[in-house]
């Protein structure tokens, strides 16, 4: 009988995503809103960039991608003291997307991110990034939430609303310079 390691989902996803197999060409790192803004105007992009030089110093590419839910994090709870309405289902809190203040502390996080990898990153480890994504709804997709049936009524966004939000990522954001 023939023994295989017994790896979980999370430890095999931890080692590839930190291996310096050159077999594995690239990285990927994925952060949270809350891990990267912690108040306003203030950002840690530490984490990224020590990802970023590993994959440098491995010879391989990253794609970056920052979400503002996930499994692992909500959105900075200091949005919500800034009076950003939160909206729940049985697994996040979020920030109501439709919020002026909510769009623009996004906007401003979007913006501070794209200043970071353009200007303040070492040209030697910008070469290295090979794409970067940040996420919009609760799974990176145009949903909105996850549970959206057990969002409270307040909450509830129109696909015709999710358009015009999406629409407004995109035009407004621009991935700043």
């Amino acid at each position: 009988m023939t023994r295989h390691a017994d790896f979980s989902q999370s430890s095999l996803t931890s080692f590839l995503k930190r291996s310096a197999n050159p077999r594995i060409p690239r990285q990927e790192h994925q952060t949270e809103w809350d891990k990267v803004h912690p108040a306003r105007h203030v950002y840690d992009w530490a984490a990224i960039d020590d990802h970023i030089q590993f994959a440098h110093d491995n010879h391989q590419q990253i794609f970056v991608k920052l979400s503002p839910v996930n499994r692992r994090g909500d959105p900075p709870a200091w949005i919500f003291r800034e009076g950003v309405p939160q909206c729940s289902d049985s697994v996040h809190t979020y920030g109501y997307y439709l919020d002026p203040d909510y769009k623009t502390f996004h906007a401003e996080m979007v913006m501070a991110l794209g200043h970071h990898l353009r200007n303040e990153l070492p040209a030697h480890l910008r070469e290295a990034v090979s794409f970067v994504r940040v996420d919009t709804g609760a799974t990176g997709d145009e949903s909105p939430y996850e549970h959206a049936d057990e969002v409270e009524s307040g909450c509830q966004i129109s696909d015709e609303e999710v358009s015009f939000f999406l629409l407004f990522l995109g035009v407004s954001q621009g991935f700043g310079g």
